[in-house]
């Protein structure tokens, strides 16, 4: 798997880089690929902390796959990559 966490890497770091890199271009977060590394929870505490970013339009999912829109959700990317991490508990 291309993020699967190995050795003395910690998986949060690799889940923390993944939704950083990935959620700050274009081709978005695949939801699929995270799931397969790093399960369901961490989906549906994704989907939850993008709630309001889905809401307002700064986001959308399609095909499975978590996009920021252009401008809005890029100007506000460091907020609701927050969102998330606080629902997934990186911030612990």
């Amino acid at each position: 798997m291309p993020w699967q966490p190995s050795g003395n890497v910690d998986r949060n770091d690799v889940l923390s880089e993944v939704l950083l890199s990935k959620l700050r271009t274009r081709d978005g977060l695949d939801l699929t690929t995270i799931q397969t590394c790093f399960g369901d929870e961490i989906v549906g505490k994704i989907i939850r902390g993008s709630k309001l970013a889905l809401d307002l339009g700064f986001a959308r999912i399609e095909d499975n796959v978590l996009k920021l829109t252009d401008p809005e959700g890029f100007l506000f990317s460091n907020s609701i990559i927050s969102s998330i991490y606080v629902e997934i508990g990186l911030y612990d």
